[in-house]
């Protein structure tokens, strides 16, 4: 994206912020235990959704992955048996970047894949900005901004576990890190 399309998605959003003057949603006091425990379940979520797209994938695409594989394989062995074969070499070159093509498709599948599942497991409540906040802030506040608190709120949960575990789990250490580090500065 450049930078003037960004640009123009920020002066949009300040201009719908000035428009509809949203008023301030109360946060709640969360223990650290809360947090660790949404984090958590993130976690547990993200897991379960990596497992179903890797199920997903495997049976869709590894077959034709592996039988590209299996070809490279062979025009090598008949690369180094026979003297610079260069019929041989062009092919081993074409074969290798359509596996390069087809993995990176495979990639893109996965990642739009586990994206709109994600979104589609925030949009039936699990959430990661909803269990931060005073609910009753959020009802006192107009029907267009609660609606737009939910399509932030279902947009980060989407991109947070759509990232996969292993974001959720750094996530979790350095929380975990900053607790300890606040612990030390306050026994001091």
């Amino acid at each position: 994206m450049n930078k003037y399309v960004v640009a123009l998605i920020i002066a949009v959003l300040l201009a719908l912020t000035i428009i509809f003057k949203p008023a301030a949603i109360a946060l709640r006091s969360v223990e650290p235990s809360a947090v660790l425990q949404l984090i958590s379940t993130l976690f547990v979520i993200a897991l379960f959704l990596e497992r179903f797209l890797d199920v997903f994938l495997t049976t869709w695409r590894a077959a034709e992955s592996e039988n590209m594989a299996h070809e490279i394989s062979t025009l090598r062995k008949q690369a180094t048996e026979k003297v610079e074969n260069s019929t041989i070499l062009n092919e081993l070159s074409v074969k290798e970047k359509a596996l390069f093509a087809y993995k990176k498709t495979t990639r893109n599948i996965a990642l739009w894949s586990g994206f709109i599942l994600s979104i589609v497991i925030a949009m039936v409540g699990i959430r990661t900005l909803f269990p931060l906040i005073d609910s009753a802030s959020l009802h006192q506040v107009s029907v267009t901004q609660q609606a737009f608190f939910r399509l932030a709120d279902v947009l980060i949960t989407g991109g947070l576990l759509a990232g996969g575990s292993d974001g959720i789990h750094k996530l979790a250490e350095l929380y975990r890190v900053f607790l300890e580090n606040s612990k030390t500065k306050v026994n001091v």
